[in-house]
């Protein structure tokens, strides 16, 4: 087969020579063709021709491969009888012919007998393999021109030769360790370029067999773990304590030497204290035991893990204190304690792990301050300490995470103010300080957080007006401000935040009219304005918001009539109890199909009850007592097949309830005022 191909290309090449032939053939030749010869060197072939009487300069060509053709080489003004070609391939046969020009550029010779030549290797290294415990070791001479080197092994015939020592083995040793003692292992190895290609041919075959195995120290630590974790009721245990290879151990991953490099053990029902010898797994890059059932305090030892990126222990039940050896893993880029029973102060060692990537310390039983020295984590980007029992002030060194995306601090004690050093903190996209005791003004600083999406500051003690720089925050889609001491009026800029979903201002001492602007939160699901001192009528304008579903106003001195416009709506919910609201209520809410609950109460609403409210078949709650309500209860509620509340007393009712309704508070169980009414069933 090689024979036939190697005529098939001879005679594709002679057909190239013949069109050359035939080209001469029509061109004014005076000379005869030039004598070519070829001779390869270690690196290159040198070409020479015989000097053409009249030629100003040669044209070189050369062939090697029937796809790419006939090539020049030497450029346009070789003027010289000799060349060296250097972009070569090894073990690849090169053809030349060169011809004479005039200084016309006319041919003044035919071209020359097409000459070969191949580049064969001709170095190699000395290689040698020595045998030692479970291992060889293996050297060899340096390759000029290697950048790398490309090492095998043989010891099976069915396997055949293996590969070793990975493709960037750029030293002249290795050692060839997880191998079987007695075993006789022969090597062999060659030096590649920067481009891959052999600078040199395969060495003589070098041979060793290693002695007895040394025992791999990470078995005896697997072992440890296993005994003290009741490893025979894991949920999965397959290979453990077995004489197979580690790496074949449920949940462990070593490297070439059988070193343990990863244990990935989460939610297996491990049960009891983690072994301080875990800190001897000194190859050890991740560390995952979340979601079981682990007791007992963090050993430090696992300080001693200097190659450890992830250290996962979340949602075990852990306790005693965070170990300051911690903060020695400076490779860490990931620490997750969530759900644990921790205790203590967080060290303020944990500053030191400058790699640190996330930090998850949230829903444990921490106390004291957050150490100002976190402000030193530099490629911090999550940052979670919710559900913990933190006093003192937010560090406003927090401010110099400047990766920081999400600050959770939320559910502790934290007091004092919000750090407007946080509002430099450009790539936050949550923050959530609820559920503390943090006082003072919201930092008009925040509002340059432009990706921010949450802001959660729910159930403190904050005081004073809401930024009118909040309306800066284009990305934002939640705003929670509820239950603080916030007073002023609500800044009507905050309807430039076209993305917001929630808006939530519940519990303040907020005043004055509710801004008409707030209509124009297109976006917006939920509005609670609730349990304020908000004067003046509702705004009918917030009846063209078509994504609203819930509208909380209750507990403000808010007058005027309710506006028809919120008939139009597609609400779940609508609160306007405990104000001052007068008039009828409009018949355009039992347009509102939606709705589950309905609360009027507590105003002063005079009429009767409109027929159309028997429409809101989807109504779970009903409190329309203590108006000024008059007439019949109508027997359309008798279509409240849903309803679980039902309030009407306090309003001058006459008339019967409908058997109906009456049928449905008795199927249901319904809680209702309808005895204080003292009014009869109506006949069915």
């Amino acid at each position: 087969m090689i024979y036939r191909r190697r005529i098939l290309l001879v005679v594709v090449m002679l057909g190239v020579l013949a069109s050359f032939s035939l080209q001469n053939a029509t061109q004014a030749q005076t000379e005869p063709a030039p004598t070519l010869t070829a001779s390869p060197s270690s690196d290159s072939i040198q070409l020479s021709w015989t000097e053409v009487a009249g030629a100003a300069r040669y044209t070189l060509y050369t062939w090697w491969n029937e796809s790419t053709g006939w090539q020049q080489i030497g450029g346009d003004n070789l003027t010289a009888t000799t060349f060296t070609h250097t972009e070569i391939t090894v073990g690849t046969t090169y053809y030349y012919s060169v011809r004479g020009l005039g200084a016309s550029d006319e041919a003044v010779s035919g071209w020359s007998d097409y000459v070969s030549a191949t580049l064969s290797l001709t170095t190699k290294a000395t290689l040698t393999a020595t045998p030692l415990a479970g291992a060889n070791e293996l050297s060899w001479t340096e390759v000029t021109g290697a950048a790398r080197y490309e090492l095998y092994t043989w010891w099976n015939a069915t396997v055949g030769w293996q590969k070793i020592g990975g493709d960037n083995l750029t030293a002249t040793t290795y050692t060839h360790t997880g191998i079987e003692a007695g075993t006789k292992y022969y090597y062999a190895v060659r030096g590649l370029n920067v481009s891959g290609e052999a600078v040199s041919t395969w060495s003589d075959y070098a041979s060793a067999t290693p002695t007895a195995t040394a025992t791999n120290p990470d078995r005896e630590v697997l072992v440890a773990l296993y005994n003290a974790t009741d490893g025979p009721n894991w949920w999965n245990s397959t290979n453990w304590l077995s004489d197979k290879p580690l790496s074949e151990w449920r949940g462990v991953f070593t490297d070439e030497d059988g070193r343990v490099t990863r244990l990935i053990l989460w939610r297996n029902l491990l049960t009891g204290p983690i072994p301080p010898e875990l800190g001897n797994l000194s190859n050890l890059e991740m560390l995952w035991v979340s979601g079981n059932d682990l007791t007992g305090p963090i050993p430090p030892e696992l300080g001693n893990l200097s190659n450890l990126v992830t250290l996962h222990l979340s949602w075990n039940g852990l306790s005693g204190s965070i170990p300051s050896e911690l903060g020695n893993l400076a490779n860490l880029s990931s620490l997750m304690l969530s759900d644990n029973e921790l205790s203590g102060s967080i060290p303020s060692e944990l500053g030191n792990l400058s790699n640190l990537y996330s930090l998850y310390l949230d829903r444990n039983q921490l106390s004291g301050s957050i150490p100002s020295e976190i402000g030193n984590l530099s490629s911090l980007s999550e940052l979670d300490m919710t559900d913990n029992n933190l006093t003192g002030m937010i560090p406003p060194e927090l401010g110099n995470l400047a990766h920081l995306r999400a600050l959770r601090l939320q559910n502790s004690e934290l007091s004092g103010p919000i750090p407007p050093e946080i509002g430099n903190l450009s790539n936050l996209y949550t923050i959530e300080l609820q559920d503390n005791q943090l006082s003072g003004a919201i930092p008009p600083e925040l509002g340059k957080l432009t990706n921010l999406e949450g802001l959660h500051l729910a159930s403190n003690q904050l005081s004073g007006s809401i930024p009118s720089e909040l309306g800066n925050l284009a990305s934002l889609t939640y705003l929670d401000l509820a239950e603080n001491q916030l007073s002023g009026s609500i800044p009507p800029d905050l309807s430039k935040l076209s993305k917001l979903t929630n808006l939530n201002l519940v519990a303040n001492q907020l005043n004055g009219a509710i801004p008409s602007a707030l209509s124009k939160l297109n976006n917006l699901h939920t509005l609670w304005l609730s349990t304020n001192e908000l004067t003046g009528s509702i705004p009918s304008e917030l009846g063209s918001m078509s994504g609203l579903r819930e509208l909380g106003l209750h507990g403000n001195n808010l007058t005027g009539s309710i506006p028809a416009e919120l008939g139009n709506l597609n609400l779940d919910t609508l609160f306007l109890s405990k104000n001052q609201l007068t008039g009828p209520i409009p018949s355009a809410l039992g347009n509102i199909t939606s709705l589950q609950i309905l609360w009027l109460h507590e105003n002063q609403l005079t009429g009767p009850i409109p027929p159309e409210l028997g429409n809101l078949v989807n109504l779970v709650n009903l409190k329309l007592n203590n108006n000024q309500l008059s007439g019949s209860i109508p027997s359309e509620f008798g279509n409240f097949t849903t309803l679980y509340e039902l309030f009407l007393s306090g309003n001058p009712l006459t008339g019967c309830v409908p058997a109906q309704l009456m049928q449905i508070i008795a199927d249901h169980e319904t809680d209702n005022d309808l005895d204080q009414l003292a009014l009869p069933t109506c006949a069915t």
